[in-house]
């Protein structure tokens, strides 16, 4: 072939090359379709590549990328049946700066590789907040994707999601025991929610604190005064304060209203500058004229009160952190509830803390209104704490012993063997389930099962120690 020729071939492949290019850039930039009509863009795109390069119309680029979006959603399709899975959804509505809602509908599973993936599948406007629209938005999805095995719907709290799954109760197909486990309500929202009754502890020393935050992190010249106050108290800023930081992005952390478990990042970064704030009110006078003007000067007792919320915090912090891992396993939740629970309890009976167990045990309340009645529960976060081999029924047992000890039902029986009745009746309920899908021996295993728990729960366990509690307990003395 001629040199022109070559020279020729090379520039289409790069034309090619570049156009592949350019749509994947605006795909992952979020990049404006009409980026590509600015001159400055077409100067950079000529000498990335070569002078002549032709840069499409944005009317081109939009249609190449609808192609791309197609054959994506074309190859996730294939993967989920292909993986014949079911599949978890999230839902999430999202408000725009225009004050449009949104429903975002995220699917989950596992492929035949193990591999967890979260996908964005739907994404729409909604006109209301009504409970059935969002089940046909839902619906209609589903649809789309071909999608018939749903285990799960995870939602927030709002009374339009149970409506919402009422409705896909009735629709869907392939369930599992009827939907009975279909809806799952998010912990973390519950949690939040939680933890706002928690900043009731001491409000107006939070308020101080968030004020005199906001204050320093107004400008430039305030942090620096401030990091200057630190180096004069401490001796010390720059590592000191990167090892005390955890995951705040800043030296000074400024909460969110819409995250409460923000608080603890804020009131944790702040009292560690609690001598610098103090040398700061010296250096900067308006800073005392601002606080005063607005919730009152910080004092020696302010720090105090928000060391004790900060350490409140901290348990609930750290459980959202737990959960929201990149990879989370759902046999974590019970876990993390379990946690929360214990110290509700024990701030509950803190004699000489009176505020904080008056707190407690309102906050106590409301988490059992929520969380505490097994009936009411997705029995599918105490199935998959059983089905964590290092777990099995051990922690189920001490937890519900822990909590139900002293209880018993209308019957005579001991509160904490009629939980776990209902627990092991749906771990059975749904391995059935399963065993029927795949074709298995039906036989008497049903029955079998139904002795085997009936057993389990007629040995007495003596004290609130679980049986895998006191094997432990034995090697240690052993040894």
């Amino acid at each position: 072939m001629a040199p022109q020729g070559k020279r020729k071939l090379a520039q289409k492949n790069e034309q090619e090359d570049g156009h592949s290019a350019l749509i994947k850039e605006i795909i992952i930039d979020e990049l404006p379709f009409s980026v590509v009509d600015q001159d400055g863009f077409k100067e950079y795109m000529e000498a990335r590549y070569y002078r002549g390069f032709q840069i499409p119309s944005h009317e081109t680029i939009a249609r190449d990328c609808v192609q791309v979006f197609m054959e994506e959603k074309a190859n996730l399709k294939s993967l989920i049946k292909k993986t014949d899975q079911r599949v978890c959804l999230t839902l999430n509505i999202w408000t725009s700066k225009q004050s449009v809602k949104y429903l975002c509908i995220s699917a989950h599973f596992i492929d035949n590789n193990w591999e967890l993936h979260n996908k964005i599948i739907g994404f729409s406007p909604l006109t209301s907040d009504d409970g059935e629209e969002i089940g046909r938005a839902v619906e209609k999805c589903l649809l789309d994707w071909e999608i018939s095995g749903v285990l799960t719907i995870s939602t927030g709290s709002a009374s339009s999601y149970d409506a919402a799954i009422d409705y896909l109760r009735t629709r869907l197909v392939n369930k599992v025991l009827d939907a009975k486990f279909l809806h799952l309500k998010c912990i973390i929202d519950f949690i939040n929610d939680l933890v706002k009754d928690g900043l009731n502890l001491y409000p107006e020393s939070v308020a101080r604190v968030r004020e005199a935050v906001r204050y320093v992190r107004g400008s430039p010249a305030r942090v620096e005064l401030l990091k200057k106050c630190s180096r004069e108290r401490t001796g010390k800023f720059g590592d000191f304060a990167k090892e005390k930081f955890m995951k705040t992005t800043s030296f000074l952390f400024l909460d969110s209203p819409a995250i409460p478990t923000s608080t603890y990042c804020m009131l944790m970064a702040a009292n560690i500058f609690q001598e610098a704030f103090d040398l700061f009110e010296q250096k900067d006078p308006m800073y005392k004229r601002h606080m005063e003007k607005t919730c009152g000067v910080l004092k020696y007792n302010d720090w105090g009160k928000v060391s004790k919320v900060e350490n409140f915090l901290k348990v609930f912090y750290t459980s959202t952190d737990d959960i929201s891992e990149m990879f989370l396993t759902s046999n974590k939740f019970l876990v993390e509830m379990g946690g929360i629970d214990f110290h509700l309890h024990n701030w509950g009976r803190c004699a000489n803390k009176e505020k904080l167990s008056m707190m407690a045990l309102d906050m106590k309340a409301k988490f059992y209104y929520y969380w505490g009645d097994v009936e009411k529960s997705n029995m599918l976060i105490y199935v998959a704490n059983i089905l964590d081999p290092r777990q099995k029924l051990g922690y189920i047992e001490f937890y519900f012993e822990n909590i139900f000890k002293h209880d018993y039902t209308d019957e005579g029986e001991k509160m904490w063997k009629h939980k776990m009745r209902m627990v092991l009746t749906s771990l059975y309920d749904v391995f059935d389930d399963y065993k029927g899908k795949i074709g298995g021996p039906q036989g008497n295993a049903d029955a079998q099962s139904r002795i085997f728990m009936e057993k389990y729960l007629a040995e007495e366990q003596g004290d609130c120690t679980s049986r895998l509690m006191k094997d432990v307990n034995g090697l240690v003395e052993s040894d």
